[in-house]
């Protein structure tokens, strides 16, 4: 039986039980790849490699002409506010083209399909990079070129 935990005492320092824990640890629970639904789509999102890099142009027409592919949404699709991030709003959940890259696995834009995702089909998406030097390259750091 799970110990019943305080909530004016909750918070940093105390371990807070997840609530499925139980059915996970037992095999019972369900995981997302466990459910399926009736014209259910795949998705997956293509990220970049590079932890500083400015998008300079992003062309999905082959990718949203592979056959299968539902659709192929870029920064460009998606209306109102695009940014997120846990204490302020300034990561894009899209990176769009004329904005730099963040971190390495940055999103550059998901991919619905209508099947299991096929293999490099995100390789078919054509995104051109300019390499930025970043903090995380020691030589940069060493020649006082950084971020």
């Amino acid at each position: 039986m799970a110990k019943s935990i305080s909530t004016a005492h909750a918070g940093i320092g105390t371990s807070l039980p997840r609530i499925d824990a139980r059915e996970k640890v037992l095999g019972t629970g369900q995981y997302v790849d466990d459910m399926h639904f009736k014209d259910m789509l795949y998705g997956a999102m293509l990220r970049t490699k590079y932890p500083r890099a400015l998008v300079k142009s992003i062309d999905v027409s082959a990718a949203r002409a592979y056959p299968g592919v539902e659709a192929v949404l870029t920064a460009a699709d998606v209306p109102g506010e695009r940014y997120g991030g846990g204490i302020f709003k300034d990561w894009p959940v899209l990176v769009a083209a004329g904005e730099e890259t963040r971190c390495s696995g940055a999103g550059g834009g998901p991919l619905q399909e209508n099947r299991p995702r096929s293999a490099g089909i995100d390789q078919i998406c054509l995104i051109t990079y300019t390499f930025l030097l970043s903090s995380s390259h020691a030589a940069s750091i060493a020649a006082g070129r950084w971020l």
